[in-house]
């Protein structure tokens, strides 16, 4: 099939039909020889590598048929994101992809875009988007084997070794920071717990220094009260006394003054008994 038979000629930008892919004269021979390349490895396929058999260690293109897409047709900016060996490297590289120089038609609209293969690489895996969309293989992504050389076997065999080898380091190093978080964090909690203890402490302390001034408060308050009542007791037995002898004395001078009066009163008795006795006399 060439695309002749599919288009008719084609005509190059300097107007002179172009028969062959091979016909280098001709810029537009450009364009037969990637669509040869369509027609010979795309097989139906939304995507393939060209070449077929691309090794390790060199540039292959990578086509993606954004007409077959349900979730790209029509999209422009598509852009490829892909990676090696089960995304294992190099899994978050993304780059713009470019039309494939031939035309679209009968469902086709090829995009193209160059991929450099690591020496290690045993696969290709990639997908497609526009930024909101993805063509991914219904979930199962396209995994695009590349050829395997002598080389390449040595490189993927090193590239596993030290694979395994980081994986060792990263363990150990995952295991000293786990001990090392373990130790710090026993430490912070041994802080944390003696500077709580330190804090209970002062606070019985603190606690205890209250409850001391309190009872220091109240034996004072309750000595004063002791002389306070003391001198109130002091005050009313001296104030007793003195009505006491007070009342003493006004009795003593009551029972005086009685007898002063009985006395007055037998005086005049007598000296009245004396005069009567002499007047009898004188009569």
């Amino acid at each position: 099939t060439t695309l002749q038979h599919l288009m008719g000629p084609v005509t190059s930008t300097e107007g002179g039909e172009v028969t062959s892919k091979d016909d280098h004269t001709h810029p537009a021979a450009a364009m037969l020889r990637t669509m040869d390349t369509v027609l010979s490895f795309s097989g139906g396929d939304l995507a393939f590598l060209s070449p077929e058999c691309a090794q390790p260690g060199t540039e292959a293109e990578l086509f993606f048929n954004r007409g077959m897409s349900d979730a790209l047709r029509g999209s422009s900016n598509v852009q490829l994101k892909f990676g090696f060996n089960n995304w294992r490297i190099d899994d978050f590289v993304q780059v713009d992809m470019e039309a494939a120089g031939v035309p679209a038609f009968g469902g086709f609209d090829w995009l193209r875009v160059k991929v450099k293969i690591p020496m290690e690489a045993t696969e290709i895996n990639a997908v497609f988007t526009d930024g909101c969309s993805w063509e991914n293989n219904n979930s199962a992504n396209f995994n695009l084997r590349v050829a395997e050389t002598e080389a390449s076997r040595a490189a993927f065999v090193f590239w596993e070794e030290t694979l395994e080898r980081e994986g060792v380091e990263r363990e150990r190093l995952e295991k000293e920071a786990f001990e090392q978080e373990r130790l710090e964090s026993e430490r912070l909690e041994a802080e944390t717990r003696a500077e709580e203890t330190e804090k209970e402490k002062e606070w019985v302390e603190a606690e205890a220094r209250a409850e001391a001034e309190w009872l220091r408060v109240e034996a004072r308050e309750k000595a004063r009260a002791a002389t306070e009542a003391e001198e109130r007791c002091k005050a009313e037995a001296e104030e007793l006394a003195v009505r006491e002898a007070k009342a003493k004395a006004e009795e003593e001078a009551k029972v005086l003054a009685e007898a002063e009066a009985v006395g007055q009163w037998l005086k005049a008795e007598a000296e009245a008994k004396v005069h009567a006795e002499a007047e009898q006399a004188k009569a």
